[in-house]
């Protein structure tokens, strides 16, 4: 059975998913979630999915669990063609009618039909969860006992025999069958009944009715005297505490020295006159290394730092310059920031690099210096720019997406000109040095074949003329030009050792093709092709190209044709015989010279588009091809008889 229609379960992530069977048209194709029919978006609207290809595309992933439903229902209310009395009959509307009978009997077949349905056939799995509801249920269905789940700690169900016959057992208003006393002594009898464990009642039991009468205030103060470090106070507070007479006072003499200001340190065991007792003293701040202060404004001693313990105040200085290990003024130090010199144990003014490298005397950089759009220059008159490698380093420039090229500017730097490297497909390594001096006037530079350069005097093709009188006496000598004069003559060249005179090549088109080799001792009217005289043999393969022939100059006589033309209405054809004339009709003829058929295949294999403004005619029954295209415009015909 042909498949029209896929299930799938959605997984809350998945957007996609894709259909096997053909389709007339979008709206025959039909989507349904958990069994509720989903709609496409269309051009203006935003729905519920896309059709892209073979697959449809919901604007939001189906959740976990979901059912998906994909299946065609072809549209059989309106036909894809109408055919009228004398109209053509296209085949695409021939085969799009059929499509459109055959997808709807596919459907029809694969639609579940109550009366298909054996009984018994359909099993829980094919129940969509939570669908059953009360009203699907018969009122005399008298379902069994044993088909409701009992109830447990986790589940709520029927009741089980067992606890029935247990609630059965409890009277009504069963909580008034105790009295208080009677649960009292229960809940007494019970061994651990979470009221008193049985060794609490133990040591409940040995202690006396009202036992903290048991001791007096004088019973109690004994017991924590006696006690070691009772947390009352230590025996050494103890004694402190009475070596104190009592009602003992602070004595006060003449040693007290507040000449120095409202904050004086206490530096002796006398305090002012002013000062009782303790209640003088502010104990806020008290912490290890702290000293008491006095402080004439509260007429207290405070807690404060002790300024002559150590450290680097020079004795509690309020100024920089003050301090005993840093420079004794700030003159000259504008700009310059403090440092810890190098014996590390002072500071120091020193001037350290900002955002002007010229504070830097040796800069170096972390990373790579991007210069962005700016350049580098110099603000010295006349100055140079100097870049100076270390050791047997180079002035490098790199290649990025073309090979390193080094470009000098004209002044304006509207012109430059490129020295550039070859392309890394050329694998080229080497290095030109240049010649020591700069050579003499027309001289070029020539390699030696290791990249060193020199100025040479050029080398070039000599031309000879007619009558130069050119006397060769070499052991070679290849002939690369020569000059011809108007009368078809080059003059008389001699030859010293004219046996060892090679043939040359002649570019000139009034030369022979090559120089022949000299057998006498004069070089001498040398032949000009005269006119129709190269033959075939002369010419390379391949040599004459289309430039080469004139528009409209070609015979027929000169055309390879099998067999001369009978009649009129011919056309150049290839046949077994080669191309020969054949007749302008394709088709086949009679037994005779008589016409009669017009043979045409019976499939379109490949795309074809009737010619504009043109009609056309087919014998019939033609068919085309899966995938293949006859095009009609608007006004055409192609009639199938």
């Amino acid at each position: 059975m042909a498949t029209t229609e896929h299930f799938y379960t959605g997984n809350g992530s998945t957007t996609s998913y894709g259909f096997s069977f053909p389709i007339l048209q979008n709206s025959d194709l039909k989507v349904a979630l958990d069994g509720v029919t989903k709609t496409e978006n269309t051009s203006g609207t935003n729905n519920d999915y896309s059709i892209s290809n073979t697959n449809v595309v919901f604007n939001s992933a189906p959740a976990n669990g979901v059912d998906i439903h994909i299946y065609r229902l072809t549209d059989v209310d309106t036909p894809k063609a109408t055919f009228v009395s004398g109209s053509s009959i296209r085949a695409q509307d021939l085969n799009n009618n059929f499509d459109q009978l055959f997808y709807s009997d596919q459907e029809q077949h694969q639609r579940i039909r109550t009366v298909d349905v054996r009984d018994k056939a359909i099993t829980s799995d094919k129940i969509l969860d939570g669908t059953i509801v009360n009203a699907d249920i018969n009122a005399s269905a008298a379902i069994d006992g044993s088909k409701l789940q009992a109830s447990s700690g986790s589940n709520s169900g029927s009741m089980s025999a067992a606890n029935f016959t247990k609630l059965s057992g409890i009277e009504t208003g069963a909580t008034a069958d105790q009295t208080d006393a009677e649960i009292r002594t229960a809940v007494g009898n019970a061994t651990n009944s979470n009221v008193f464990t049985d060794a609490e009642s133990t040591k409940l039991s040995g202690i006396e009715t009202g036992a903290t009468a048991d001791q007096t205030a004088s019973e109690i103060r004994t017991l924590v005297e006696n006690a070691t470090d009772s947390n009352v106070f230590t025996d050494a507070d103890h004694t402190k505490l009475n070596g104190i007479e009592t009602g003992a006072e602070v004595n006060v003499n003449a040693d007290w020295n507040s000449s120095s200001g409202d904050s004086q340190i206490l530096n002796k065991p006398t305090v002012p006159a002013s000062i009782n007792d303790l209640s003088d003293v502010n104990t806020t701040g008290v912490a290890n290394g702290k000293i008491l202060k006095y402080d004439s404004s509260t007429s207290k001693f405070i807690i404060a730092d002790d300024a002559n313990s150590g450290g680097g105040g020079g004795g509690g200085s309020s100024t920089f310059v003050g301090l005993s290990d840093t420079p004794v003024a700030f003159s000259g130090a504008g700009g310059k920031t403090v440092k810890v010199n190098s014996a590390g144990n002072a500071l120091e003014f020193v001037t350290v690099a900002g955002s002007d490298v010229v504070d830097d005397t040796t800069p170096q950089l972390g990373g790579n210096l991007d210069v962005q759009a700016r350049e580098i220059n110099t603000s010295t008159t006349n100055g140079n720019i100097k870049v100076t490698p270390n050791g047997t380093g180079l002035f490098e420039v790199k290649g990025n997406t073309n090979a390193g090229t080094l470009q000098l500017n004209c002044e304006n730097n509207s012109h430059g000109v490129k020295i550039k490297s070859p392309p890394h497909s050329a694998n080229a390594s080497y290095t030109l040095t240049l010649p020591v001096n700069d050579g003499n006037s027309n001289q070029v530079l020539k390699t030696d074949g290791s990249g060193v350069l020199a100025w040479v005097d050029q080398t070039t093709d000599t031309t000879y003329s007619a009558g130069s009188g050119l006397t060769l006496s070499g052991t070679t000598f290849s002939v690369n030009t020569l000059n011809q004069n108007t009368t078809g003559t080059s003059g008389g060249f001699t030859a010293g050792n004219a046996s060892n005179l090679n043939a040359g090549t002649i570019p000139d088109a009034r030369f022979p093709a090559t120089l022949p080799a000299v057998s006498g001792a004069n070089l001498t009217n040398l032949p000009v092709p005269s006119d129709n005289t190269i033959s075939a043999a002369k010419l390379t393969s391949n040599a004459v190209t289309n430039v080469k022939i004139l528009d409209d100059t070609i015979s027929e006589a000169k055309l390879d044709i099998h067999a001369a033309p009978s009649g009129t209405d011919k056309v150049l054809g290839y046949t077994a015989n080669g191309m020969e004339w054949v007749a302008a009709a394709a088709g086949a003829t009679g037994g005779g010279t008589d016409k009669i058929f017009y043979e045409n295949g019976q499939t379109v294999t490949t795309n074809y588009t009737i010619t504009n403004n043109t009609n056309a005619m087919s014998a019939g029954p033609v068919a085309i091809a899966s995938g293949v295209a006859v095009t009609i415009g608007t006004g055409e015909n192609w009639t199938i008889v």
